[in-house]
């Protein structure tokens, strides 16, 4: 049985240019990702229609109030859960588009209207997904977006319209 003889010089000169190449790459990809964690912080709906003068380009957080008063005014609603949840139960009229399977290209959402009003949802208040969907959607150009933040779960619970 031969050895050959392992050079850690060799190993740990390889694995610090890796590295170093990776943090270049992240930093001048246009998808690159933030080395630093920062939550982005969303406004209420209430809060800008009570005042607030700057402009608005990024989706909005709305209560159940709003939610039912949008649902009224026939509003499209966007179910950001996966297909099988949303098969199994979702907001009455409410389309599909899963942020976990999230695609520009989607021949859906090329049809839809930018200007339209969207309310984007998902499981309930502790759910992420349907804020996702929502800057997903920002970054294509659709302007009134809104987060209905106690989701499937509130809606549900208070007997509100649903299909299954």
């Amino acid at each position: 049985m031969i050895l050959t003889k392992i050079n850690i010089k060799y190993i740990l000169i390889l694995l610090v240019s890796s590295v170093l190449m990776g943090f270049i790459y992240n930093s001048v990809s246009p998808n690159g990702i933030s080395l630093i964690y920062s939550e982005k912080e969303y406004k209420s709906y209430n809060d800008v229609s009570n005042g607030a003068s700057e402009s608005i380009n990024s989706p909005l957080l709305i209560d159940l109030d709003k939610a039912v008063d949008f649902f009224s005014n026939n509003t499209v609603f966007i179910d950001a859960r996966d297909q099988w949840d949303f098969a199994e139960s979702h907001i009455k009229n409410a389309l599909n588009i899963p942020e976990y399977k999230f695609d520009p290209r989607d021949k859906m959402l090329e049809s839809m209207d930018k200007s339209a009003s969207y309310v984007i949802y998902c499981g309930g208040d502790d759910c992420d997904i349907s804020k996702r969907l929502a800057d997903e959607l920002s970054k294509l150009g659709f302007k009134n977006l809104y987060v209905y933040e106690g989701g499937f779960k509130q809606w549900q619970e208070l007997n509100l319209p649903v299909e299954k």
